[in-house]
């Protein structure tokens, strides 16, 4: 029998390997991307990837790695703007995978921040971004969201932030309109926590 899982370890560990290695092509090839239906294709080739057939563990975790890495890229205003386009794309992906979903609320504080870029193209592809992700979101995943919009709209620096962190509410509102951020003793329904999307 452990030969067998050996050998198991091994395929598995060199699909790995090979879906890095594609994940990476992906995004070069998304990186150098100039015209926007090369840009449109290459971040939908990234969603239909991470959200297809793959090891759980790597892929995902090192797309949102590199996702990140590029939002934090001071000085590289298109890597910024595209790693948003390939979190939009993600999430707007036909079938978000539940495997996929949690890394996608995880860059959801990262793109509340990239909507306060100076460059008015990341500020409008972060927008968009923020707001596919908390639409794609199951509702059950609202109380993982909430404490990231309350966190912005509190610390925020600068009002297009706010207003996008108001919007993905908005959008909440409809999403999830079951659905409590988290349990509340407060029943006044002004309290962003406790109701969202209630209806009186």
């Amino acid at each position: 029998m452990a030969p067998a899982a050996s050998h198991d370890a091994k395929d598995i560990k060199s699909e790995n390997s090979k879906s890095l290695k594609a994940l990476e092509e992906m995004m070069q090839k998304l990186t150098v991307s100039k015209a926007q239906d090369e840009i449109n294709a290459s971040a939908q080739a990234i969603a239909t990837f991470i959200n297809g057939d793959i090891e759980e563990a790597d892929a995902p975790t090192k797309a949102v790695q590199v996702l990140k890495k590029q939002l934090a890229s001071k000085k590289d205003a298109v890597a910024r703007e595209r790693a948003l386009d390939a979190i939009r794309a993600i999430a707007q992906h036909s079938h978000v995978s539940a495997s996929v979903e949690p890394y996608l609320v995880s860059l959801l504080p990262d793109v509340l921040a990239a909507v306060g870029d100076k460059m008015s193209g990341v500020k409008v592809a972060a927008q968009t971004a923020a707001e596919s992700i908390v639409m794609a979101a199951n509702p059950n995943a609202v109380k993982a969201i909430i404490p990231h919009i309350i966190h912005s709209l509190e610390n925020a620096q600068k009002w297009p932030e706010k207003m996008t962190d108001l919007k993905c509410i908005e959008v909440l509102t409809k999403s999830a309109p079951r659905t409590d951020g988290f349990p509340c003793s407060r029943p006044d329904s002004r309290h962003l926590g406790c109701h969202v999307g209630h209806q009186a």
